[in-house]
């Protein structure tokens, strides 16, 4: 075989080798590689290697090590195994693991090195992944311990006051969150396990933090915050994860007291409503940040903190968040002056189990449950105006409750408002509504978020939860008592609902009308989730479908149409149930 042949042999084996390999002479310079090592580094052909040194390359800063370890090799002729962090031409930082041994030439006189390097970032990350992983479980598996203790003690101090008891279980709460955070931090590809379809009740849940923050740093006298929103701006929510969007926002003020130095500071908490936009903007008067550090923080690089600037420390977890919830960041800072955050997010519908307001009947009786009077007190205050109209009934222990609303008759004209903790009672308030069957007339009013109880809320469907601190807030209507009725019924055909009504009289109670004009004029009277049926031909100009369209928009949910035509499976709106008159079953198919 000629020397030609030889080196063209040579090549074909070092093209399918799956690795990069190079040589170089004793003075570093680069003799020659294989076509993959000139495919990492971004050259054209593995010829365009020969005469360049290590300083030709994006990792020259390292250029010096390197020549050291190949001097070393040389020098005793023992290979070495090294691992190497090379940054490419394009920016990106790899994980080498490079075995270099001596170079020999045909006489046996070492004249360089051979380097054999295999890329193993994807390995080294998974170690490291796997690592982590291994860690935060044990992390998480030692708090449980001490936090499941911490729980119990605090849920039998019926002597804490109960606004220290709220930041108590704030904090409870926040370390489970944290230990259940660890747990699932590492899931498949690197996904949380989080809730990301909850709903965060926004001011709500800043005055949370909030108040945790000024109990926090209650021995800062130099720290002052305050926070404003408009009372119209109560009642707004995002859709993201609860707890990911409190320790956001217990990041970013952790950062702002940090940036106030020792100087008399104020932070201030301004949320804004715009259109369909939420923001929140954070402002303080400390240290700020020069142009270089905004611009980094702003490109998600990484940015070594320290106390002078404040920022920067739990910005990632931020970033995360905010890009979770679909939201934006804007940071302006002038050094010496101050930093304003301002975090804008979009809007969100209210979620099935919130509500803003309470309709009452006249003559019902309110049943206020809470094991503080002091809520007491403040549902007098907002309830007083409506005596004349009602009655309100006070309680402190659940099983009084229930003993109380469950003696009478008329379950109907009662309406619950109860805590959800009821501390050493063995119940909570959600037992209380299942133990009364009045899951449609209760509103669960607590200091405990949604994200806690969303499972008894999902279970009723019916019941509402709002928070203590909104009660003043809430919109109170005052209505006239509503039809307890099975069923209603609008048809042109008096005779048809004249023998409807005979022959499900002993089964059912049922209001019966000719004219949807007559029936609309009483719309207000039926509750939301009565089972309403109509004929396709009405009177007063209007159809079935039309009707139909009507009630749903208004927000009646239960409907039918009784028609002695038929329809296309199309033609019939989805929220409309179709019923052919001339069935035999037809009376079973509407019950």
């Amino acid at each position: 075989m000629t020397k030609e042949e030889d080196q063209i042999s040579i090549n074909n084996i070092l093209a399918y080798i799956p690795g990069s390999i190079y040589w170089k002479n004793r003075d570093g310079v680069y003799l020659g590689c294989n076509k993959m090592g000139a495919e990492i580094l971004g050259l054209n052909s593995p010829d365009d290697i020969i005469g360049k040194t290590d300083r030709d390359f994006s990792w020259r800063d390292i250029a010096d090590v390197l020549k050291e370890t190949d001097q070393r090799i040389m020098q005793t002729e023992i290979s070495e195994e090294i691992i190497e962090t090379p940054t490419l031409a394009d920016g990106t930082k790899i994980i080498m693991l490079t075995k270099k041994s001596p170079l020999y030439n045909d006489k046996g006189r070492v004249v360089g090195i051979i380097g054999t390097s295999l890329d193993v970032t994807d390995r080294k990350k998974a170690e490291e992944l796997e690592i982590r992983k291994n860690i935060s479980e044990q992390m998480a598996h030692d708090i449980q311990s001490p936090l499941a203790a911490l729980s119990m003690f605090a849920n039998k101090c019926a002597s804490i006051p109960e606004k220290e008891h709220i930041i108590l279980r704030n904090v409870i709460t926040s370390i489970r969150s944290i230990a259940h955070n660890l747990l699932n931090g590492y899931g498949k590809e690197g996904q949380r396990s989080s809730d990301e379809d909850a709903y965060v009740l926004f001011p709500f849940c800043i005055s949370e933090v909030l108040n945790d923050k000024k109990y926090q740093y209650r021995d800062l006298k130099n720290v002052r915050f305050d926070y404003s929103y408009t009372m119209a701006s109560s009642f707004v929510f995002i859709r993201g994860n609860y707890s990911d969007f409190c320790r956001m926002i217990s990041n970013l003020l952790n950062n702002a007291v940090e940036a106030l130095k020792n100087n008399n500071g104020l932070i201030a908490i301004k949320f804004i409503e715009e259109d369909q936009k939420n923001k929140i903007v954070i402002n303080d008067n400390g240290a700020g940040m020069p142009k270089e550090v905004v611009t980094k923080l702003m490109e998600n690089e990484q940015v070594a903190s320290t106390k002078e600037s404040g920022h920067g420390i739990g910005m990632r977890q931020i970033r995360d968040t905010i890009l979770k919830m679909n939201g934006h960041m804007s940071i302006d800072s002038t050094e010496n002056v101050g930093t304003e955050i301002t975090l804008t997010f979009p809007k969100s519908d209210y979620p099935n189990w919130f509500t803003d307001k309470i309709a009452l009947h006249k003559g019902d009786t309110v049943v206020v449950l809470d094991d503080d009077p002091s809520i007491h007190s403040i549902w007098k205050n907002r309830l007083e105006q409506y005596l004349s109209d009602i009655t309100i009934k006070y309680f402190t222990q659940g099983s009084e409750t229930i003993s109380f609303i469950n003696s009478s008759k008329e379950k109907n004209r009662f309406f619950l408002l109860t805590d959800y903790e009821l501390r050493n009672q063995g119940i909570n308030g959600v037992d209380v509504i299942e133990k009364c069957n009045i899951q449609k007339r209760s509103i669960v009013v607590t200091s405990v978020y949604v994200y806690q109880i969303k499972d008894f809320l999902e279970k009723f469907k019916v019941t509402k939860l709002l928070p203590k601190a909104y009660i003043d807030r809430l919109s109170v209507a005052i209505e006239e008592q509503l039809k307890n009725v099975d069923l209603v019924v609008i048809d042109n055909d008096a005779s048809f609902l004249e023998a409807l009504a005979i022959l499900k009289k002993d089964e059912l109670l049922m209001d019966t009308y000719t004219s949807a004009k007559d029936f609309l004029s009483n719309l207000d009277k039926y509750h939301k989730d009565t089972r309403i049926v109509t004929d396709y031909e009405l009177k007063d100009g209007m159809n079935g479908f039309a009707l139909a369209k009507l009630l749903y928009e208004k927000g009646y949910v239960n409907l039918y149409l009784l028609s002695g035509r038929s329809f296309r499976e199309s033609e019939a709106p989805p929220y409309l149930t179709v019923v052919f008159k001339g069935s035999e079953d037809f009376t079973e198919k509407l019950l």
